[in-house]
């Protein structure tokens, strides 16, 4: 345990912890910035990788209607992936059918299979992406010129970050250097 911390420091590994011990205690970092951290790990172990969808609305990098734009523009090709996950059992019918009959089926099956809980956004992505030649939403972004290049690497980065010094690096806590260098110090 780090004294202040709010959260559950159970979520960190023991070089972590050292890693936070030690910036804390020479002011390079605070236990507002460490609970932060630790919100976010939280919400991470509890539901999984941000969706970038997400991050980029919450960032104002693209609207809201934008990103409905792109799930209207695949929904028919996510309709037929889902039909195909329940010929090859991934997918109940029952299951299919709960999502179908579902309130934001015809504009964001996606979603639906989340709010449902039977997949989260993240597992479907890797399975369709997987099995289906598709444009991806970044790809799909930048084609459509909806967004920067810049805008979206940096979106794709932080959703990347769960690891404390990913997180320090990201939020420009600290830099990289003081990072190597405390780091190579700890031997972690």
């Amino acid at each position: 345990m780090i004294e202040g911390a709010k959260y559950s420091t159970d979520s960190l590994d023991p070089r972590e912890v050292k890693l936070a011990k030690v910036l804390i205690r020479n002011n390079k970092m605070t236990v507002d910035q460490l609970n932060d951290f630790l919100k976010e790990r939280n919400r991470f172990e509890e539901g999984g990788k941000r969706y970038l969808g997400d991050i980029l609305v919450d960032r104002k990098y693209i609207e809201k209607d934008v990103l409905d734009q792109f799930f209207k523009e695949n929904n028919d090709m996510y309709h037929a992936f889902c039909e195909r996950l329940v010929v090859e059992g991934f997918l109940t019918q029952e299951q299919f059918e709960a999502i179908k009959s579902h309130e934001e089926a015809s504009t964001n099956l996606v979603s639906a299979l989340s709010k449902l809980g039977i997949m989260t956004r993240d597992s479907f992505s890797k399975l369709f992406s997987k099995r289906v030649n598709a444009l991806r939403l970044g790809d799909w972004l930048l084609t459509k010129k909806k967004i920067k290049e810049e805008n979206l690497k940096s979106a794709l980065d932080e959703q990347n970050v769960y690891r404390l010094h990913d997180y320090l690096l990201f939020y420009k806590i600290i830099n990289k250097e003081l990072m190597d260098k405390v780091r190579e110090k700890l031997s972690i």
